[in-house]
Formats: C-alpha cells, sequence, structure tokens
C-alpha cells in the first residue's frame, strides 16, 4: 500500500499528479493478494477475481498493480503482463503505467519505456519487463509471467481469447510466486464462459459452498433486493 501511497500518482483528469490513495476495495486486495504466504514464503493466493462497478478506477489500478510488482521484484526474468478484450483498452493501461513511470524520478531512472514494443523495461535486467498485450494475440511459447492481470474479463468470449487464458494462466507454472489477476466490471450472464466461472467460484467461497485457499475472489455489487436509488446501496 505504501509504494501506491508514496511512490505512484493519478494519470488523468483533475487528479493528475496527486497520490495514487488507494479506496478500500484496492487496499484490500493489494494486501491480501500479496500479503498472505504460505508454508514456503510464496504467495499463497494464485488465482483472484475482482468484479467492480464501473468509474471505480479500474485501469489505473491494473497500471500500479503491475508498475508495483517489477518495482520491487528481486527475481530475474520477471515478468509482468496486462491483457484486455481489446487492443485499445490494454493500451489505456500501458499508458497510465508509463505516465507512473514518468512522474517519479526514481521509476523513470529504473525503468525504460519501450513504447514501440508496449513495455516497460528495467534497465539492469531487460529481461525483467511489464508488457500489454491483447487476448486475441498471438502469444510466445516462451512467455514465463510471474503476474498476470487480465482485464474485462467479462469480454473474453472468444475461443482464442479463452485459450490464451489458459497459456497466460498455466505458462508460470514454475514459479513460486506466480499470480494471475482477472478484474472486470459486470457483464451478462453467460456472456463469458470465463468470467461467469470465476463469478460464481468468488460467490460459492464466500457462502461457504466450497472452500479453496489459493483464490481470492470479491464481487462488489448491489442485491437484488437493493434499491438503487438509495445512497447507502451506492
Amino acid at each position: 500500500m505504501n509504494f501506491f501511497e508514496r511512490i505512484l500518482k493519478h494519470t488523468g483528469g483533475e487528479y493528475y499528479g496527486r497520490p495514487f490513495l488507494l479506496a478500500p476495495w484496492e487496499e484490500e486486495a493489494v494486501s491480501n493478494l500479496f500479503g498472505w504466504r504460505n508454508e514456503e514464503g510464496g504467495n499463497l493466493i494464485r488465482l483472484a477475481y475482482l468484479e467492480v462497478p464501473k468509474k471505480s478506477g479500474k485501469t489505473e489500478f491494473c497500471a500500479g498493480l503491475a508498475v508495483m510488482a517489477l518495482a520491487l521484484s528481486t527475481s530475474k526474468r520477471f515478468e509482468v503482463y496486462s491483457a484486455a478484450a481489446a487492443t485499445r483498452q490494454a493500451l489505456n493501461v500501458f499508458r497510465a503505467a508509463c505516465k507512473m513511470v514518468e512522474q517519479h524520478p526514481a521509476l523513470a531512472s529504473r525503468f525504460r519505456i519501450l513504447r514501440g514494443t508496449n513495455r516497460i523495461v528495467k534497465r539492469s535486467d531487460p529481461d525483467s519487463f511489464y508488457g500489454a498485450i491483447a487476448s486475441d494475440g498471438d502469444f510466445s511459447d516462451g512467455m514465463n509471467p510471474a503476474l498476470i492481470i487480465a482485464d474485462e474479463v467479462h469480454r473474453w468470449r472468444t475461443r482464442k481469447q479463452l485459450e490464451n487464458w489458459d497459456v497466460l494462466t498455466k505458462s508460470g507454472v514454475t514459479r513460486t510466486n506466480r499470480l494471475a489477476v482477472a478484474i472486470t466490471t459486470a457483464g451478462v450472464r453467460d456472456e463469458s464462459p470465463l468470467a461467469w466461472r470465476l463469478h460464481e467460484k468468488a460467490l460459492r467461497i464466500r457462502e461457504g459452498v466450497i472452500a479453496d485457499s489459493t483464490f481470492y475472489g470479491r464481487v462488489y455489487s448491489a442485491s437484488k433486493e437493493d434499491d438503487w436509488t438509495d445512497e447507502q446501496t451506492w
């Protein structure tokens, strides 16, 4: 959390240049995703699903996660990827990450921004990088991600996108601290079999139907019985 609030700054609108103060849902996610450890000292959480309302700051949060993970990593060949259903959305996350790097002298001196390939590379270890990709692209067989941030997964619905989810989440199987974060606004039921599967798993764990200590799921939404006009619901 201190990395976000002391190092990173907002990248757009009236908040541009202000410290990145985490919203409660973001603070909870960062604490749990990177704070819970297994018996070997690695990340306990391997897969996370975050479903949040529109205009919750999701894009900047994704960018912040990518920059933080790359900056704090001590491993060689540390690969971070953010993937979105559309190239435009993937570039929105990448551009936000670039602005975060450019706004802090220490980050700017440590990283090199390669806009032609949509990558931010560690100067001391060029094999450690953050890259933005589209979920319907052709992924390299040599990928070995330590962190995957899958944005707007409710739009991941084509066969190619679902196959690439498997590539992303299974490529880094040898890493002890591998983490995949799927984040999305609410979609239509069964619009994406991937998002619906993760959505249902998050709810079943919350209700105590199943247990999985390596999965972190949060669905921030009103129930059908709530009055959407009530500010308490908001």
